[in-house]
């Protein structure tokens, strides 16, 4: 069974998918978290608009299963921050999202 089906079924019951976004455009974070707590089994858990603010919220028991992550915040790569991303939520599935067109940003 893979990653996600066993997300959506766990023996005889459905369990949530949580789900961190982190895109310094503030309309399309509010827009992709109500479009997804509206879905059955998931769950809009962290919002940030920046890697810092991202960081902060993030606790002890904070548990996240998909990060959708913008590939640019701010000018800034958010690539670059991926490794201590994965050190600190290393179960997490991270989803690189980008609006750019540019063939740099897409390979």
């Amino acid at each position: 069974m893979d990653w996600f089906s066993h997300w959506w079924y766990v023996g005889q019951t459905y369990s949530m998918i949580r789900i961190a976004i982190l895109d310094d455009d503030k309309m399309l974070v509010d827009s992709i978290a109500r479009f997804l707590n509206k879905q059955p089994n998931f769950s809009c858990t962290l919002k940030a608009y920046s890697l810092g603010t991202f960081f902060e919220q993030l606790t002890e028991d904070c548990s996240i299963d998909i990060i959708l992550l913008d590939i640019s915040l701010s000018s800034e790569n958010s690539l670059y921050h991926l490794a201590k991303i994965k050190r600190l939520l290393p179960e997490a599935k991270v989803v690189v999202m980008t609006g750019h067109a540019e063939l740099e940003y897409l390979v």
